[in-house]
């Protein structure tokens, strides 16, 4: 009941469903978010008990274990990988937020191993890239529609988390209803802005190019069932051309 398209989406991957899928994509609350809305007792966040936040780490990261397995059973020929979704992260470093940088990244770390494979984790709005980028995640998404700015602040941290293999998730797709009427076109000139961006900062383009994908900049689930389908056609239709564009001829 928490997560009904969970036994569908499992069928069409182990049917004709999956329409040449080459990644299984699962995803999750992440321990920072999770630990901070869920209070105790005397209505203090469960993050700030050693007790209470050893149980959240360790039980969301069996949930994306558990999830990983399944995912695996249904489609054991694909590759997987669990997102850790954060949007609380946005009020790291303010008065709300009482967790120094050691913190955050043990506990999302720690998450990260019990999930047991490849990790991303996403926030929808401005944080601290840079201590995001300490933490062994393989992925990070990011909404690149809005907030292309707040990650170039973070040159040399995305230099380094892109030179030990890391994956920049492009949000570059509104998940809004407004999205109906815009074709491709708008959102490649916005991805190649973005990445022009973040080259003028000392990155390598090409190194930032074969290290992206293409995804809308938040979930879709608040969006009319046409509109989120129309975001989703636009991912793959942005990608595709970007690369026949970038990488024709290469797989």
């Amino acid at each position: 009941e928490f997560a009904q398209g969970f036994k569908p989406f499992l069928g069409r991957l182990r049917g004709a469903g999956r329409l040449g899928a080459k990644m299984v994509k699962g995803q999750v609350i992440g321990p920072i978010s999770f630990g901070l809305t869920i209070t105790d007792q005397t209505k203090a966040a469960v993050l700030y008990d050693d007790t209470l936040r050893d149980g959240v780490i360790k039980t969301l990261g069996m949930k994306a274990r558990w999830q990983r397995s399944k995912l695996k059973e249904a489609a054991a020929d694909l590759p997987n990988l669990i997102f850790f979704d954060e949007p609380y992260l946005q009020s790291y470093g303010s008065a709300y937020v009482k967790l120094n940088e050691d913190e955050v990244i043990a506990y999302l770390n720690e998450c990260f191993e019990l999930s047991g494979g490849m990790v991303g984790l996403h926030c929808c709005g401005k944080t601290d890239w840079g201590l995001i980028l300490k933490t062994n995640l393989d992925v990070l998404s990011f909404d690149a529609f809005d907030h292309i700015e707040s990650l170039s602040l973070y040159p040399d941290a995305l230099s380094s988390f892109l030179e030990r293999g890391g994956i920049i998730a492009f949000g570059i797709i509104p998940s809004d209803d407004k999205i109906t009427g815009l074709n491709p076109d708008f959102f490649i000139r916005r991805f190649e802005e973005a990445v022009d961006l973040l080259a003028a900062k000392g990155l390598d383009k090409e190194t930032i190019l074969a290290s992206s994908l293409i995804t809308p900049n938040c979930g879709t689930g608040s969006m009319s069932v046409a509109a989120a389908e129309w975001c989703y056609e636009l991912c793959g239709l942005v990608s595709k051309v970007l690369r026949d564009i970038y990488f024709k001829g290469e797989d």
